[in-house]
């Protein structure tokens, strides 16, 4: 009872200091009081992740959810974790899009050089992206090269509405491809891996996937192994950065969002051996680089010793010999707006593309632009103030009368419509050079010049006055 009483007692001070505590407008004491706890917990946590990472890594030997090596040459299976696991694909679903484009082009159905016509539905897709405009055609070659080194998710559904007409039909051709290759324990919902419900895949189907992928066409590994690529004014680097910075990798593609974590499908060749490597679910891109790299390296002292699987001591004991991995590199460059030939189509598809705002051209720049994006537009506005200037030069030709081949000029009296510049109609310059009115006045008994359209002007007496009122008005009715 006497325990029970003091333990409550504690409890009240306890509840009372917190209460004050709480209340307290002196905000910096709260922060220093919490500070030690709200340290201790978030040392906990680290500690606790530290932990579970190390007993992953001494467990199977990579820090990753699901891990696969295969000896692609003699077709031996290396190295298995977790490989029936589903986990979301997220950008490695572009292998199975370029598998289907490159059976397209193998079977005559499309070729390279095809233009493929981009719609607002490819342009405007999210995430990682080629920088296609909406309204513009670009060949199928460009589109591939988009996919691979870009990741570009635009160009997989730019491609897939080029190839089946639209992007539902295409993943329809993907799941089906993926039942005829062995993937059974795969769903596709699009054609780039962007996140989607029921959207999933296993490290031992995207194995399958490669391999028949690099058998059936080699020869994509030249576009996959570039290491960068530039379309529409941005310069972008290829996403797998063991290129160049471990031997012998030449692809294949690299893939993330949140949901799965960060993959890639990776494939080196050495000598006439080639690997693949399959990483899915690294915690990071330093993690997933530096244990595909360290697989790479243990399943080629593998192949070369004649062993034909890798031990958990083989990871455990790897000591990487090239350092950290490198830096991502971010794209560079401005996407240009569409400005070509091309885009003809643009104004019935697409035309808020060419009426957005734009940069001052010259007069040059300014004739070429039009002619190319609106032909139906026969002068721009740089064409109209020539052509104005220039009808302005020829009535003010026109109005002054010649003062030499035997032609005398009349007199002009003075404070006149004719020396003030009013009487005459708009655009037609005076004696100074400016631009005089715009309503034309009644005749004045003196000289008034009339001009004709297609001729020379002619001369009105001083004798004019004398005329009848009716016929002075019958004339400047036919005046121009």
């Amino acid at each position: 009872m006497f325990l029970y009483m003091l333990g409550l007692l504690s409890g009240n001070r306890i509840l009372t200091k917190t209460m004050k505590l709480l209340a307290s407008r002196n905000r910096q004491t709260i922060a220093m009081r919490m500070k030690w706890p709200l340290g201790f917990l978030a040392l906990l946590v680290g500690v606790s992740a530290h932990s579970h990472v190390a007993a992953s890594i001494a467990t199977c030997g990579v820090d990753t959810r699901a891990a696969m090596v295969v000896n692609v040459t003699t077709g031996r299976t290396l190295y298995e974790h977790n490989v029936d696991t589903p986990i979301p694909p997220a950008s490695i679903t572009k292998v199975l899009t370029l598998y289907l484009v490159f059976e397209a082009i193998e079977e005559g159905r499309v070729h390279l050089k095809d233009q493929v016509f981009v719609s607002y539905n490819s342009a405007g897709t999210g995430g990682s992206r080629m920088h296609v405009m909406a309204g513009t055609l670009v060949t199928l070659e460009e589109l591939i090269k988009g996919m691979a080194v870009d990741s570009g998710n635009d160009a997989c559904v730019a491609a897939a509405e080029h190839v089946a007409g639209s992007e539902p039909l295409f993943v329809a051709w993907m799941n089906r491809k993926a039942q005829e290759l062995g993937m059974h324990n795969s769903h596709f919902i699009n054609t780039n891996g962007l996140p989607a419900s029921g959207q999933v895949t296993t490290a031992r189907d995207m194995a399958k996937l490669s391999l028949a992928y690099l058998r059936r066409f080699p020869e994509s590994l030249r576009i996959h192994s570039l290491q960068t690529y530039t379309y529409n004014g941005v310069t972008q680097h290829n996403r797998n950065r063991l290129l160049g910075h471990c031997p012998g990798v030449d692809g294949i593609k690299t893939g993330w969002i949140r949901a799965s974590g960060y993959n890639l499908l990776a494939t080196a060749k050495r000598g006439d051996t080639r690997l693949l490597v399959v990483v899915m679910g690294a915690p990071n891109p330093s993690a997933r680089l530096a244990e595909t790299r360290k697989l790479i390296e243990v399943g080629f002292q593998k192949a070369a010793s004649g062993s034909s699987v890798i031990e958990l001591a083989d990871l455990t004991s790897y000591q990487d010999p090239y350092g950290p991995p490198p830096a991502k590199i971010a794209a560079h460059g401005q996407p240009q707006k569409a400005g070509s030939a091309k885009t003809w189509r643009a104004r019935r598809t697409a035309p808020a593309v060419a009426s957005r705002q734009r940069a001052p051209r010259t007069g040059s720049q300014s004739q070429q632009y039009t002619k190319s994006i609106t032909p139906k537009l026969h002068l721009n506005v740089t064409d109209t103030v020539h052509a104005s200037k220039a009808k302005r030069d020829d009535r003010k030709h026109q109005v002054q009368a010649p003062t030499s081949v035997g032609v005398s000029t009349p007199k002009v009296a003075k404070n006149s419509p004719v020396q003030s510049g009013k009487g005459l109609k708009s655009g037609v310059s005076s004696g100074n050079g400016k631009r005089v009115g715009t309503k034309p006045a009644k005749a004045e008994p003196s000289t008034v010049l009339q001009k004709k359209s297609g001729g020379p002007p002619r001369e009105k007496s001083a004798d004019a006055k004398n005329k009848s009122k009716p016929q002075a008005k019958r004339q400047s009715s036919t005046s121009t």
